[in-house]
């Protein structure tokens, strides 16, 4: 082919209206070029609280951290942000990105603000709930064991041997730190078996944690069920696909689920920013020269 390049053209933007070849907007549609007025002030407070996330975790970084509970909470205050961030340039008129067009899918808004959640609620039950060093331990162990039976699953349908020799090692080794934690063994005998299986992370429901964290238990399981519809393609995601919903455009359905989602988002921004910051508050800041 010689020193040719391929010459691609770039799409024309155009605001306010659907690009050429799309099919005409329905009745149900409103091919606008500006978003309703509550859809833009939830999301505009959902990017301002990402922002002050990242900031806050810049503020923080190089501390080092003085108990595995500031350690976790670095680490899952920042895969939190990472996500906030994928949602804030996902959503319909993000003040963080530039597209050709408004595309509106609330169900990809759902599967990223449910990994918020569980992120949310993660940072709850690990880093700032108020527990004792040893059920502490007894929870990060167990985490451990789930991760590490979780790579077991996966490096066996991969049929690398070697891998599963070691994570099995690493698995008992984990199970035995479970058997030696006092407030492992004063749970009961049947409770103890389904733990060392591995299957499970957290010794807590998720709504239990999840009312711990300020939500309400109704809402939180409606919000659940709501954005575990959209994970996999099961016939709630796509049964009421029409007019109305799914297809990625303008209507007021998606308009009102987007908006009840970020608000949702928010509250777990907002939440585990406070708490992030109580922790760190007052330890000591690395010097200038320190690397971050």
């Amino acid at each position: 082919m010689g020193s040719r390049r391929l010459k691609l053209n770039r799409p024309k933007v155009h605001q306010g209206r659907l690009p050429p070849g799309l099919p005409k907007p329905s009745a149900h549609d409103r091919v606008v070029n500006k978003p309703p007025k509550d859809y833009a002030e939830v999301l505009e407070q959902v990017a301002n609280a990402t922002a002050q996330c990242m900031e806050l975790s810049r503020q923080y970084a190089g501390i080092a951290s003085p108990t595995g509970r500031h350690y976790f909470a670095s680490v899952i205050f920042t895969s939190l942000i990472t996500r906030a961030v994928t949602l804030v340039f996902i959503a319909p008129y993000s003040p963080w990105s530039k597209r050709t067009f408004e595309h509106w899918d609330r169900a990809s808004v759902a599967n990223v603000a449910r990994t918020v959640m569980e992120m949310r609620l993660n940072f709850r039950y690990l880093c700032s709930q108020a527990v004792d060093e040893v059920e502490w331990n007894c929870r990060w162990n167990l985490f451990n064991l789930h991760d590490c039976t979780a790579r077991i699953d996966l490096m066996t349908t991969m049929e690398n041997a070697d891998e599963i020799a070691g994570l099995e090692v690493q698995a008992e080794e984990l199970r035995q730190r479970l058997r030696d934690n006092t407030y492992f063994t004063a749970l009961g005998e049947k409770r103890q078996r389904e733990l060392l299986r591995g299957r499970k992370a957290h010794l807590l429901a998720l709504e239990d944690i999840a009312v711990d964290a300020g939500l309400e238990l109704k809402m939180f399981k409606m919000m659940w069920q709501l954005m575990s519809s959209h994970v996999h393609a099961l016939p709630f995601s796509f049964y009421r696909v029409g007019e109305a919903r799914g297809r990625g455009v303008q209507t007021e359905a998606e308009e009102g689920y987007t908006t009840l989602l970020l608000s949702l988002v928010l509250t777990f921004l907002v939440g585990a920013r406070d708490e992030f910051q109580g922790m760190f508050a007052g330890l000591d800041m690395p010097s200038d020269g320190a690397s971050k």
